[in-house]
């Protein structure tokens, strides 16, 4: 026996098919076949379009009346019938408009006057919104470029070296619209980046890159200290020791931070630099050498 697109029950269907089968409306339609389209399913499309060209239909009648007057002069004109309104019911009255009358019929002119002002205000507020959208994804854009420019520069530098096929893959300038940010017109490490301390400049960056080793296959045979056990040790995990601690007033790592100015005084420089004090205000002994 054939399938059935549409039946009554599923008696007269093998069991195996069941599962092709649903229930709408008393009835049981294949929808289990992908692409398949069924009778009824062709009726519901018709029906949708037949209600939807007899609403058409109420509107097109309804509006058929105004012929072509638009929504704004419709409006208008029901400001100036009430205006009239306004001015007859004053004349009926013995002894003439009075007071009242008076300031119905200012607020009712106020009123017209002010909707088309109000109309064009909402109109150019959307296309401020507009415009300023994309300025500031201009501005964005910019700002982005300008970051992944001055990072590529600095990876070029005779004393970063980056490997040019590296450069080349993008993975430098889709790093650094991550990494970094600008700043007070400076563009500088963002915090949170893994593998790099916050605050830092792209040269920084880099230089501290390469003696912690982080991101060592950046800069081919070249490694730091850090990638063959040294220096870097843990300070691979980007965070500055040298950062001041909003409560204490102190970097937040003194062991840290005195250890690195023991063994390593230039790159200790940098990272206090970018925590934005000086070494000797906490290591008093640093200023009497």
């Amino acid at each position: 026996m054939s399938l059935q697109a549409v039946v009554e029950n599923l008696d007269g269907v093998d069991e195996a098919f069941h599962s092709l089968y649903t229930e709408r409306d008393g009835k049981f339609e294949i929808t289990g076949i992908e692409g398949m389209r069924t009778s009824a399913d062709v009726d519901r499309v018709q029906e949708a379009l037949r209600k939807e060209r007899t609403v058409s239909s109420g509107y097109k009648t309804k509006l058929g009346g105004f012929g072509d007057r638009t929504p704004e002069a419709i409006e208008e004109l029901d400001h100036q019938i009430e205006d009239l309104n306004t001015q007859l019911d004053g004349l009926k009255r013995e002894g003439g408009p009075n007071e009242e009358d008076l300031n119905k019929l200012v607020e009712t002119r106020s009123v017209a006057r002010i909707r088309p002002i109000e109309r064009n205000l909402l109109k150019v507020s959307k296309q401020l919104e507009e415009i300023t959208g994309e300025r500031n994804a201009l501005a964005s854009e910019r700002t982005r470029g300008s970051v992944i420019a001055a990072v590529e520069r600095a990876a070029q530098s005779k004393d970063v070296l980056v490997e040019k096929e590296v450069l080349a893959s993008g993975d430098i300038a889709d790093w650094a619209a991550r990494a970094f940010e600008i700043v007070d017109g400076e563009i500088v490490s963002r915090e949170g980046v893994p593998g790099v301390s916050q605050g830092l400049t792209p040269d920084q960056v880099f230089l501290d890159m390469k003696e912690t080793g982080t991101r060592s296959y950046w800069f081919g045979a070249t490694k730091g200290a850090g990638a063959s056990g040294g220096k870097g040790g843990d300070m691979q995990s980007g965070e500055n020791p040298f950062a001041i601690n909003k409560e204490t007033g102190r970097p937040n790592n003194m062991t840290k931070a005195g250890q690195l100015l023991k063994s390593d005084p230039v790159r200790a420089g940098r990272l206090f630099a970018a925590a934005g004090k000086k070494a000797e205000q906490f290591f008093p002994h640093l200023s009497k050498k």
